[in-house]
């Protein structure tokens, strides 16, 4: 039986251009029965996808259809295809699909440019596979520059809010000119977010409970209407920044183009307020014990709690009754972390600012590097690519590997490009530190600072842990021993009888060197135990009159002291004797 194949990808043909896709259809078909085939034996594969947007799979999808038909045996022994670029865009596939049909004895013609694989006789046409591999080339070099030139226009139209596709944020709509406008209701929305939280008296939990209770977002669930206020609230977008929904650490710059409902300002403001959330504890105190959470036990390790209406440190934990008065500690704390602090301020005269910046300008060097080196391992791979599948100068299983390796390095320098960008987040996060603290005045008499909220933070900022000892000889002697962050040792000898700090002092625990002034008189022992001794005394009163020297007194106590010494014989001589 004489049976022929036509195969139709045209899949570069837009969907929407129904009537070119159909004249190609057309010409192919009258090109089989002018070579003699029968419209019964024609078997049409067509496929009206976008060239631009098809991935790898779906362009298989159809090559995959022609192999069953090959393979079935009904006795197809010719493809028909306009161009080359309709079988694949890739390479590869082009030269798999070509070295498939040779294999099966399958004729392959193409219209444009006029190619047979096989002659007459049934040997490989020789120019037909170098005009194939020829347009193989041209094909994936004309998609590559479509798909250039569509990125290009797409952005254009994104610059301009035209709506390009994708997610739509919430607060705007598409409008007749398919540009992206602010929605009125939810654009009110969006803009009352940002001025509540501004205030700073929401997180982005309690802002989400406000505004269900509005009546706004209550189709979502309590989490969900929470992760919807985060979005709003740190997403650049809505200032008029190219962004996206992807990531809202890391936006990306080619996402659609919203008009402003809010400035840049407005957005990274909610930003800090954001982040300072995440820091500070979630419950807010009016005491601060300088020694919360630094200050651990010498037995177990753990952290001592403070009691403040007996006005000590003491440990829940082990049980092992260790106290410490809090005044003591906190001055021996602020004693330490001051002049830390000002030595810390300090080096603001030594460049630590412009340290930072050059650090952050070197790792964006850095990055600029890896990319040209990105760049020049892609171009070494496309030549590998280029030898092997069109020059063929290269055995291609040997031009996998290679390009697998060249792969491996372009992941390796990714990873680098990851850890220079971190970097450059942590050297960011140390400058915005610098300006909040150095460039605010902060440092500033020091050593005047009352505030006990302004102490309790540069003592924790300074300070990494603290531990105390007792000496052994005089309970009221405790060495304390401070870790600032360098891991670096400062030891106070606490003097709790004289309310006195020294700062220098002998093993046996006699102060030498007495810091002036450093004991802090905050807080005073508001829990008093009850007093009994007029109710002891009342009691032995009260016993002496009932057991005076009376005749039954007496007889009383003779028989209590005989019980006694009986009691004392038998267990003498119960007890064994020593052989």
């Amino acid at each position: 039986m004489f049976f022929g194949g036509c195969y139709f990808l045209c899949t570069f043909v837009p969907r929407i251009n129904n009537n070119k896709f159909t004249e190609q259809e057309r010409e192919i078909y009258q090109m089989a029965i002018s070579d003699g085939y029968k419209p019964e034996d024609i078997i049409p594969i067509c496929e009206k996808e976008s060239g631009i947007k098809l991935e790898e799979e779906e362009e298989r999808a159809g090559l995959n259809q022609m192999k069953q038909y090959i393979e079935s045996g009904i006795g197809v022994d010719c493809v028909y295809c306009w161009e080359v670029s309709r079988i694949a865009r890739r390479k590869k596939i082009n030269f798999s699909v070509l070295e498939y049909l040779t294999s099966h004895k399958v004729q392959l013609i193409i219209k444009n440019p006029s190619i047979r694989l096989f002659n007459d006789d049934g040997s490989i046409n020789e120019g037909a596979e170098v005009v194939f591999t020829l347009f193989s080339q041209m094909a994936k070099s004309e998609m590559r520059t479509k798909k250039e030139r569509f990125k290009r226009s797409k952005d254009a139209r994104r610059k301009q809010s035209y709506y390009t596709g994708g997610f739509i944020l919430y607060g705007y709509t598409v409008d007749e000119e398919k540009r992206l406008v602010p929605k009125d209701d939810e654009a009110e929305v969006v803009k009352m977010l940002y001025t509540m939280y501004l205030t700073g008296k929401y997180s982005f939990r309690s802002l989400a409970k406000e505004i269900r209770e509005m009546g706004i977002f209550t189709d979502k669930s309590a989490y969900a209407a929470e992760v919807a206020v985060n979005h709003i609230l740190t997403n650049t977008a809505y200032a008029g920044v190219p962004s996206s929904e992807g990531s809202r650490m890391n936006l990306k710059t080619e996402g659609n183009v919203y008009p402003a409902l809010v400035t840049v300002e407005i957005v990274e403001k909610c930003k800090e307020i954001a982040q300072k959330n995440i820091i500070a504890p979630k419950k807010k105190y009016s005491t601060y014990y300088f020694g919360k959470g630094i200050l651990r036990c010498p037995d177990c390790g753990k952290v001592m709690m403070a009691v403040k209406s007996h006005n000590f440190y003491h440990c829940v934990k082990c049980g092992c009754k260790t106290t410490i008065n809090i005044n003591m500690v906190d001055s021996a704390l602020w004693l330490c972390a001051s002049p830390l602090y000002v030595a810390k301020m300090d080096k603001k005269a030594e460049g630590q600012k412009e340290y930072y910046e050059a650090q952050i300008v070197l790792l964006n060097q850095k990055i600029e590097v890896a990319k040209t080196e990105i760049a020049s391992i892609q171009k070494r791979a496309e030549k590998v690519e280029y030898k092997a599948y069109v020059e063929g100068t290269i055995d291609t299983a040997k031009a996998d590997r290679f390009i697998a390796d060249l792969n491996k390095k372009i992941e390796a320098q990714n990873t680098q490009i990851a850890s220079f960008t971190s970097q450059i987040m942590d050297f960011k996060n140390l400058l915005f530190q610098y300006k909040d603290e150095y460039e605010n005045g902060t440092s500033d008499n020091v050593a005047e600072i009352t505030d006990d909220k302004v102490r309790f933070e540069i003592i924790h900022q300074m300070i990494k842990w603290a531990t105390i000892d007792r000496m052994e000889d005089n309970k009221m002697l405790t060495v304390i021993t401070i870790y600032d962050y360098m891991d670096n040792k400062h030891k106070y000898l606490l003097d709790s009888r004289n309310h006195k700090i020294y700062t220098d002092f002998t093993p046996n625990g006699v102060g030498l060197v007495e810091a002036e002034g450093a004991y802090i008189q905050r807080f005073v022992a508001t829990y008093q135990t009850t007093d009994r001794r007029e109710a002891y005394l009342a009691y032995q009163k009260q016993y002496r009159e009932a057991h005076k020297d009376t005749d039954k007194a007496k007889a009383s106590n003779a028989e209590r002291k005989r019980k006694y010494r009986e009691r004392k014989k038998a267990e003498a001589q119960n007890t064994p004797t020593e052989s």
